[in-house]
């Protein structure tokens, strides 16, 4: 067994596939990553600029790794963005708005007063900010609740495949140890579970359609870089953690048909 096979309990072993897509995951990340910072850099980009176009490209590293692991495999899948409405779809906005209100009022009650973020100082880097987020969300999107998420469906039924590809998602960001540490890093790690049974029950209720993970994702972004501009800390991602299970457990309580994207 190689160093990427993962095992969930004993009855299903993720395949050779998903082993290569989560390797060329990381491959491409950090090519991207240096790449396009090389790039800014030599345009004389500001600081800002930078952060945007390298965080937009290495958002896109799921996306090309998935479209490389399908072509290699020869693997039957694409992105579907046709949106079959469902009344789910309002959690995508509802959730982060709840998610974000919560910490900000613990950061108030706490006196740790918001950053004005350098995200949003100007007409024309708001455009850019709202721009490559959503661009960067729709390259992840593509490849952990698109590609990844429906190939470990074929292993597993869809709560472990959308907790699982939660973990390898929230794994990948492991930069963040340089920023916040490894502990603060490990409970968003673990955040990402029930957050990514959230955003798959969403897409799972619109036929498929990646839309509502994309749209969430978007909001969540721009809603951190607005309002909790260099604040992130350890209770940031506790009360995430708490609000994304609550989420989940209200939806199984609610949605008697929930199933089978959380059952």
């Amino acid at each position: 067994m190689d160093f990427f096979t993962l095992h969930v309990q004993l009855d299903f072993t993720i395949g050779q596939e998903i082993n290569f897509y989560y390797m060329l995951v990381f491959l491409l990340s950090g090519v991207l990553y240096f790449s396009t910072n090389f790039i800014a850099q030599n345009l004389k980009f500001s600081f800002i600029a930078q952060v945007l176009l390298t965080t937009m490209a290495t958002q896109w590293s799921p996306s090309l790794a998935a479209l490389i692991t399908i072509k290699k495999f020869d693997i039957d899948y694409k992105p579907k963005f046709k949106l079959n409405f469902h009344p789910s779809i309002f959690l995508a906005v509802l959730l982060p708005v709840v998610n974000l209100g919560a910490i900000i009022f613990f950061n108030n009650m706490t006196h740790n007063p918001t950053i004005t973020s350098k995200f949003y100082q100007s007409v024309p880097l708001i455009i850019a900010t709202i721009v490559t987020t959503l661009l960067g969300s729709i390259g992840e999107e593509i490849g952990w609740r698109g590609y990844l998420y429906n190939s470990l469906s074929e292993n597993m039924n869809k709560t472990k495949s959308a907790a699982l590809s939660g973990l390898m998602w929230g794994i990948w960001h492991f930069t963040k140890i340089f920023n916040i540490g490894f502990l603060v890093y490990l409970v968003f790690s673990i955040s990402m579970i029930p957050f990514s049974l959230v955003l798959n029950y969403m897409n799972d209720k619109a036929d498929g359609s990646i839309i509502p993970s994309i749209l969430c994702h978007t909001v969540m972004n721009l809603g951190v870089m607005l309002l909790l501009f260099e604040r992130e800390n350890i209770y940031f991602h506790l009360i995430s953690l708490a609000g994304f299970i609550i989420f989940v457990l209200l939806i199984k309580l609610f949605d008697k048909n929930h199933e089978p994207a959380l059952n």
